[in-house]
Formats: structure tokens, C-alpha cells, sequence
């Protein structure tokens, strides 16, 4: 789940970088699991992980524009 988020961060056109900062984001998940955000404080890093890419998702399903 990391290399996705990985893989996410290097994305120009993943609209989740539209509401959060790319290079906060890419460090938190290339040295400190525990800082990722999640919804209120996920409880687990892999929590973490699957809220950015299901947001990720969310967010270029319904074409939110910001």
C-alpha cells in the first residue's frame, strides 16, 4: 500500500494534492508512517495509507474541482 501512495505523490493530476501538500504528504509516507493523516488519527499506519488513496479515488470519481 505504500509503493501506491508512493506512486500517488509522483502523480501531476492526483486531484487529492489539490487539498494537501504533495511534499508533506511524500515525507510523511518515505520516513514516518505515524504522521499520516487519516480521518480524525488512524489508528494504524495502513489505515493511513488507504484513506489517502480512497480519497485519491473519491475525488477523481466525481470530479471535484477546487
Amino acid at each position: 500500500m505504500r509503493n501506491l501512495v508512493i506512486d500517488m505523490v509522483g502523480d501531476p493530476d492526483a486531484p487529492l494534492f489539490d487539498l494537501m501538500d504533495r511534499e508533506r504528504v511524500r515525507t510523511a509516507v518515505t520516513s514516518d508512517l505515524d504522521a499520516l493523516p487519516g480521518p480524525i488519527t488512524a489508528r494504524t499506519p495502513a489505515i493511513g495509507l488507504s484513506y489517502l488513496l480512497e480519497l485519491n479515488r473519491w475525488l477523481s470519481r466525481v470530479r471535484v474541482v477546487t
